[in-house]
């Protein structure tokens, strides 16, 4: 039966602490994941020894915060950051990284990079291996121009016959890297707007959550546009994002006017001058 620990108990506390920090010595590892943290909501719990009150209670984030401060306190000094599954607030001072773990849907909204960006990372734009590339690179290019790191794809972009999706996400890794100051460490503060929009296509994937059991399908526009602004609030940047296979020619006029044509398939950041 799969289960989460109470985190209030004290041996536990302890435990973790010490195999976490361990486990860095041993393996000079350069991050850590713990899974479910993120996203386990809180559970009763009866047992006496572990001195908090029975039942449910404040006790539940009381003790998930005894569990994860000392360890964070150690791990960010050797900046080695704490990455876990869902993307729950209440650890965004004690969790760096947060796995997007769900079916990406026509309906999503970029909330978490909007909100929280600058404070905490967020990745994951999860697809089956039985994905066309259409619909593999407006997923993975989308959640690049909203600042998610995309992947959490496992092994099979690597796959023999699959160098073309291999290529595309080392190829948003990359643009990820060349706009840092931005999509890693800066805000997302809004779409662009377009002179003439984009007009829209429709594409479909297998729904990962299920093995590909049922499709999914949704409308994305040609080309996409967000603005960013970095740390401090003193700059400003556009990413361009071309989901289709054809050029594109697009001009904007916030938060500063541009044109821009944009390769097939392709990102594109424009600083503000």
């Amino acid at each position: 039966t799969f289960g989460v620990m109470c985190p209030y108990a004290r041996g536990w506390q302890e435990s973790f602490g010490e195999y976490i920090v361990r486990l860095c010595d041993v393996t000079q590892c350069g991050i850590i994941y713990l899974d479910q943290i993120a996203c386990s909501r809180a559970k009763p719990c009866f047992d006496p020894r572990h001195g908090h009150p029975l039942g449910g209670g404040s006790w539940w984030a009381e003790g998930n915060r005894r569990l994860l401060g000392p360890v964070h306190d150690i791990l960010s000094k050797r900046n080695v950051p704490i990455t876990s599954e869902g993307a729950a607030e209440s650890w965004i001072d004690m969790i760096d990284g947060y796995l997007l773990a769900c079916c990406p849907q026509e309906t999503d909204v970029p909330f978490y990079t909007c909100v929280y960006g600058g404070y905490a990372s967020y990745f994951g734009s999860y697809l089956a291996p039985q994905t066309e590339f259409v619909p593999y690179w407006a997923i993975t290019a989308r959640a690049t121009a909203w600042g998610v790191e995309p992947g959490w794809y496992h092994s099979w972009p690597m796959d023999k016959g699959k160098e073309r999706f291999g290529d595309a996400l080392a190829y948003c890794a990359r643009f990820r890297e060349q706009a840092k100051e931005f999509l890693a460490y800066g805000h997302l503060v809004g779409e662009v707007r377009f002179a003439e929009e984009p007009k829209m296509f429709k594409t479909s994937w297998p729904n990962p959550m299920n093995g590909g059991a049922n499709t999914v399908t949704g409308s994305f526009p040609e080309v996409m546009g967000t603005v960013w602004a970095n740390v401090d609030d003193t700059k400003r940047a556009v990413v361009l994002a071309n989901m289709t296979d054809r050029e594109q020619t697009v001009s904007f006029g916030r938060p500063f006017a541009g044109s821009v044509t944009l390769a097939p398939n392709s990102l594109e950041l424009i600083r503000e001058k």
